[in-house]
């Protein structure tokens, strides 16, 4: 049997039986058992004629290629380098540290751990590719009489009130009070063990929203923000500073000024309830 191949597609067949018609090429009719009659000789729009038996597989479609595709290559991280710890805003200069700490800063127990002013963190983790210092544990200049003022008048009197009344008021009072205690001394160490907002040093204008307000100081050596102010007591640029407070041990700034708000509240009204709590107690003693 004669059969059409296209010249670009060597095993692809344009056969029909009856009538066949491709595109361009000429109608090719059968004209007896097995021939086939042409209009152009050997040649029609692009076909040429092979004289030998159709076999069955020029019917079947192309078989899938068992070939495997390309293997997805693995992207490489790319490591970021490590850069050195950047420092905090602090004064710059020899002795200046000396004349502004306190004698609560320079008690004994804090020559273990790195200061940063008059500040001393006790927990830190440095970020090795930013070399930002996030401080997660932190006390002030003032933190002996944090632990050994204010702790003492908090617990010492709410345990003497236990002591002497406990067993003469009902179990709900006892209960409150021991509430408002441990609410006052969680916002109390919320407030004095936490980074009231260091500002870092920055040798170069940043590129900021609003930097062109940013100024130079001569103190810390360091641009420092409109919303930042240098203590003296802390040794160090603080941002949002409000004041420093004896009784927490530590600076009240934006990073800690909720929690004060919260322990000032719960210390008015621990008071309170503990003069109520005294009153009753002697009311059911009989004393009054």
């Amino acid at each position: 049997m004669a059969e059409l191949l296209p010249v670009h597609l060597p095993v692809a067949y344009k056969v029909q039986q009856g009538i066949s018609r491709a595109q361009g090429s000429p109608v090719v009719k059968r004209a007896g058992s097995g021939a086939y009659v042409y209009p152009e000789p050997k040649r029609a729009s692009g076909y040429i004629v092979r004289d030998q038996p159709l076999s069955p597989r020029h019917h079947s479609q192309p078989q899938a290629t068992n070939a495997r595709p390309p293997t997805s290559v693995k992207k490489q991280e790319t490591k970021l380098p490590e850069v050195e710890p950047r420092e905090f805003a602090t004064a710059v200069g020899e002795g200046h540290s000396d004349r502004t700490s306190t004698k609560c800063a320079r008690f004994a127990c804090c020559s273990l751990c790195p200061k940063i002013g008059n500040m001393t963190p006790l927990l830190s983790t440095t970020n090795k590719h930013t070399g930002i210092r996030r401080i997660w544990l932190m006390v002030g200049p003032f933190w002996p009489a944090m632990t050994f003022v204010t702790c003492p008048l908090i617990l010492g009197i709410s345990f003497l009130l236990f002591w002497s009344f406990g067993k003469h008021v009902h179990i709900a009072a006892v209960i409150v009070q021991a509430v408002l205690v441990f609410a006052t001394m969680a916002a109390l160490l919320k407030t004095a063990c936490v980074d009231p907002g260091l500002m870092l040093r920055y040798t170069e204008r940043p590129q900021v929203k609003n930097s062109n307000q940013w100024f130079f100081s001569d103190v810390v050596n360091s641009y420092r923000s409109p919303d930042t102010i240098y203590c003296h007591m802390c040794d160090v640029v603080i941002h949002d500073m409000d004041h420093v407070c004896p009784w927490t041990g530590t600076a009240i700034a934006g990073k800690n000024m909720k929690q004060f708000k919260a322990f000032h509240c719960l210390v008015c009204t621990l008071i309170g309830y503990s003069l109520i709590f005294l009153f009753y107690g002697l009311l059911e003693m009989g004393k009054l």
